[in-house]
């Protein structure tokens, strides 16, 4: 019984880590694609295809989990997405319209979502 119960443990322990790991670089570069596709389709509409801006590369620096807030209403809700949210340092080379390549240094705050990580914002 005290075997069962190891394991049982032990079980729940890798799974819950699994949920709550950072992202990766990909993932992090796949969701600023898609924030970055969606940018250009505005871009595209008001100055044509020569207004898109181009992905060069992409780094991530580091992410953490936000800080909990001492608000108590919002308290329950950011322990269940605490484990789903982080806010990570970047660094994207970008190909900007009229100016060139451009080196930048950023902050994404993404969340876990069924179809992947997605950004929440980006400064």
């Amino acid at each position: 019984m005290r075997l069962f119960l190891t394991i049982i443990s032990l079980t729940t322990a890798i799974l819950l880590t699994g949920c709550s790991r950072e992202p990766t670089e990909p993932e992090l570069r796949q969701a600023y694609e898609e924030t970055l596709a969606e940018a250009n389709q505005l871009a595209v509409k008001i100055g044509g295809d020569r207004m898109k801006i181009g992905l060069q590369d992409f780094k991530k620096l580091s992410c953490e989990q936000p800080e909990a807030s001492a608000n108590q209403e919002n308290q329950s809700q950011q322990e269940s997405n605490s484990t789903k949210q982080y806010r990570c340092d970047i660094q994207v080379k970008l190909d900007l319209p009229l100016v060139g390549p451009s080196t930048q240094n950023g902050k994404m705050t993404v969340v876990k979502h069924d179809r992947g990580w997605v950004v929440l914002s980006n400064n």
